[in-house]
């Protein structure tokens, strides 16, 4: 009976001590996670595109297989370009979170842009969606072209596609919609 209460003791810490070790290893992941979106966002805002037209591209679209423009993409409309990546940890939630709160905003359309190389994840998302938000697949320079330096990436593009806004944070792009929204500029 000893050695069974031993054992069970004996259990119970080592699951304790594992689930301290993740809970730490999050909160040092996290951190890191917190120091590099508020540096990469300063960095960003001294260094992205916000003001200047959209850089050209061509990609290929999930849906239907064809290779279009961003002229095609947007169609002339405001739209959410959002870069994603699948090394991203909080890609998922942060649009999650987006395209939620987006629904509030009629006037607004968005798609994810990923790296070819990353056709598998890309289709996992698309699947995961039901094929109702449109992936595209683009070559690396993409990215270099928009000064992307943090995931995910939500660029906001106006009906001439100039970039208005630029931030890793889905609530910056929402406020921003807020804003155009009272101030009739839909």
């Amino acid at each position: 009976m000893l050695i069974l209460q031993l054992f069970l003791v004996a259990t119970s810490l080592t699951i304790l001590i594992l689930l301290y070790k993740k809970l730490i290893t999050w909160w040092i992941k996290f951190k890191k996670w917190q120091k590099e979106i508020f540096y990469n966002n300063d960095q960003a805002e001294n260094q992205d595109l916000t003001g200047q037209k959209a850089p050209f591209f061509y990609a290929v679209s999930l849906k239907t297989g064809k290779i279009i423009s961003i002229e095609q993409i947007t169609n002339g409309q405001i739209f959410v370009i959002i870069f994603m990546d699948s090394t991203c940890a909080f890609c998922n939630t942060h649009f999650e979170a987006f395209s939620q709160d987006i629904q509030d905003f009629s006037f607004a359309n968005y798609a994810i842009i990923m790296p070819k190389e990353q056709k598998s994840y890309a289709e996992e998302y698309y699947k995961l969606f039901d094929g109702k938000i449109n992936v595209y697949l683009v070559d690396n320079d993409v990215y270099e072209k928009y000064k992307i330096h943090f995931f995910p990436a939500f660029v906001l593009l106006d009906e001439k596609q100039t970039i208005i806004k630029m931030t890793p944070i889905p609530a910056f792009l929402l406020n921003d919609f807020r804003y155009r929204l009272q101030h009739g500029l839909t």
